[in-house]
């Protein structure tokens, strides 16, 4: 199956567009960013643990967090 069509962001309107996610490791440190609407984050050279992201539209952002696990 296409992961492409995985994805589960809210879609663009003419008020809301995707702008940038980001992802920081627990101590707040950014370890990811893009401004690809298709990004995919396979986690390169980072430890097993809690991540949190940040998916900013113009209007809105979405936080959360998500594990890691080898």
């Amino acid at each position: 199956q296409n992961p492409d069509q995985q994805i589960s962001l809210p879609l663009d309107n003419c008020i809301n567009r995707f702008e940038s996610v980001k992802t920081y490791n627990r101590w707040g440190g950014e370890v990811f960013k893009s401004t690809e609407r298709t990004f995919r984050w396979y986690a390169p050279d980072q430890a097993a643990g809690v991540y949190y992201y940040a998916v900013k539209y113009t209007n809105k952002e979405y936080k959360g967090s998500l594990s890691i696990r080898y």
